[in-house]
């Protein structure tokens, strides 16, 4: 009777010492999937904020800041530029 009574209590630790393990890997996975998530939608919000940085970039980079009383003056020809 020893022997069932022992094999019953090591069913039942093993039981026990199983379903904490079950139940952090259940939550360990949801982590995970959450994480992932969020981690995508920061990478493609820094990604957006990048290429509109970069656009804006590209728009600006172009422009010319003269010095006082010097302004561009455009012609048929192209681009001259003159004193005021």
């Amino acid at each position: 009777m020893s022997a069932l009574a022992a094999k019953g209590r090591i069913s039942r630790l093993e039981e026990l010492q199983a379903k904490p393990y079950i139940a952090v890997k259940q939550a360990a996975s949801v982590e995970i999937e959450h994480s992932t998530d969020l981690y995508t939608k920061v990478i493609q919000d820094a990604w957006n904020q990048a290429t509109a940085e970069k656009i804006i970039g590209d728009v600006t980079k172009d422009v010319q800041l003269y010095e006082k009383g010097y302004v561009a003056d455009l012609d048929k020809k192209g681009t001259q530029d003159k004193y005021c």
